[in-house]
């Protein structure tokens, strides 16, 4: 009662039981007591609290108040908590900033509704639970040896797959950069200039050849449009039908002529008058081991 204090106030939404002559502590230390404890509004009550003045110059002005009980089941307080450094020291009529308290029936409700959803979460893993004990459940494909096995050598194949994949590539790279170089029967033709310059005049020379074929075909297409007309000598041969006839008549008349020769050189043997110079000649070639004909026309003597 004979201490100088310092009054300083401070404004809660809920004081939940707190009055007139609760202690005020800070730092764990009994520093003064609630003189008033005033209702402001539906949402604010006013605790009054008398410091002690020498315990004031340690509690600066953001510094914070809340609301604690003295053991499990004492008496309500107001505990004081220490601010950041660097504030002023709480002066008569000043306040302080508070923390909103925590109600014990909130904390049972939330707490109830909390083991509620333990309750539902706990039977969903337990139906869960079941359903992996199942032997056709992916629990007994992943607890199942054979397929571990199977596993890893898939991921060896992988890898081995992998190390082939970037051998090829390397490969391909070595291919690229020898083409680029012109090495090889590919990078020859792709960065040789000679040979670019040589299929250059070869397909100039092939367009040659083929106009000058045009221009055989043309020449041809004449040609044989000209002996289809019995033009010249091939096509007066092949069309004429009048020297086709004329040229069996004349061999006919040569067969009949050659005809006629013989029954000549027949009726002139006949003739008495030749006779006996055929038989001398005969004689003459029997004597010279040698035998001639004699054509009857030479025999002939006038």
């Amino acid at each position: 009662m004979f201490r100088s204090t310092v009054q300083v106030s401070v404004v809660f939404k809920n004081v939940n039981g707190l009055t007139a002559g609760n202690n005020v502590r800070f730092g764990g230390i009994d520093v003064g007591t609630v003189s008033e404890v005033t209702i402001l509004a539906d949402t604010a009550v006013k605790a009054s609290l008398s410091i002690e003045d020498a315990a004031a110059h340690f509690i600066t002005s953001n510094a914070v108040a809340s609301i604690g009980t003295d053991g499990l089941m004492g008496n309500k307080i107001v505990n004081i908590i220490p601010g950041k450094s660097g504030g002023i020291p709480v002066k008569e009529g000043g306040s302080l900033q508070t923390l909103p308290l925590i109600e014990l029936d909130n904390a049972m409700r939330t707490l109830y509704k909390t083991n509620d959803n333990l309750q539902l979460i706990t039977d969903d893993a337990r139906i869960v639970m079941s359903r992996f004990s199942n032997k056709n459940t992916l629990w007994s494909l992943l607890m199942d040896t054979a397929v571990a096995d199977n596993v890893k050598q898939a991921i060896v194949n992988v890898k081995l797959s992998g190390r082939n994949v970037i051998q090829i590539t390397h490969g391909l790279d070595e291919m690229v950069d020898n083409v680029n170089k012109g090495k090889g029967s590919l990078g020859a033709l792709i960065k040789d200039t000679a040979l670019s310059g040589n299929l250059h005049r070869t397909a100039v020379d092939i367009g040659i050849m083929g106009k000058q074929a045009a221009t055989m075909s043309t020449e041809l297409s004449g040609l044989s449009d000209r002996v289809s007309h019995g033009q010249g000598s091939v096509g007066a041969l092949l069309q004429d039908s009048t020297l086709v006839s004329k040229v069996d008549q004349a061999i006919l008349d040569f067969k009949r002529g050659a005809a006629n020769f013989d029954s000549s050189m027949i009726s002139l043997k006949q003739n008495i008058l030749l006779r006996k110079g055929i038989r001398r000649q005969e004689k003459k070639a029997k004597r010279d081991g040698k035998k001639k004909t004699v054509d009857p026309a030479q025999q002939i003597t006038p």
